[in-house]
């Protein structure tokens, strides 16, 4: 009889600090969550908008804009005016930089079926970029848009 009241001290004697350890822990403060950390701007004022590829596309004067969304991927609105004679779909790409000219990031995105004379706003996503952006260059290639006519079905 003995020797089990040895064992049962000889737990109780280890596990106590241990409890009481856990119970001080869990009686303590609640952990701080910092909620006003300070992150850099995601773009400047006045991001400079440079376009390239195809000419029968423009980017109006303030047609580019941007923001992260809810799992701070980043989004590029591009508002796209189509000059060309017919219908056509636009694949979009925009390169982000930051004021040293780095690149930082990229998103790309497509419109289909922009008609002649049309506009058109494209979502384009990427990653978050890695600085603030100073600078975007906007690429687009347009093909003709697939045709409206449904082919029979066999």
């Amino acid at each position: 009889m003995r020797v089990h009241t040895r064992r049962v001290r000889t737990w109780r004697h280890l596990l106590a600090p241990l409890a009481g350890g856990l119970l001080l822990t869990a009686c303590g403060d609640p952990p701080v969550v910092d909620q006003a950390t300070t992150r850099p701007p995601l773009a400047v004022p006045n991001v400079v908008v440079t376009q390239t590829g195809d000419t029968d596309v423009a980017v109006p004067p303030g047609g580019v804009s941007f923001r992260l969304d809810a799992a701070r991927l980043l989004v590029v609105d591009v508002r796209l005016r189509s000059t060309a004679p017919t219908p056509r779909m636009m694949v979009v790409r925009a390169s982000v930089y930051d004021s040293a000219g780095r690149l930082i990031g990229d998103a790309s995105g497509a419109a289909i079926s922009v008609p002649p004379g049309g506009e058109t706003t494209v979502e384009l996503s990427g990653p978050t970029p890695a600085a603030t952006i100073a600078a975007v260059t906007v690429e687009v290639h347009t093909v003709a848009a697939p045709s409206s006519v449904a082919s029979p079905s066999p």
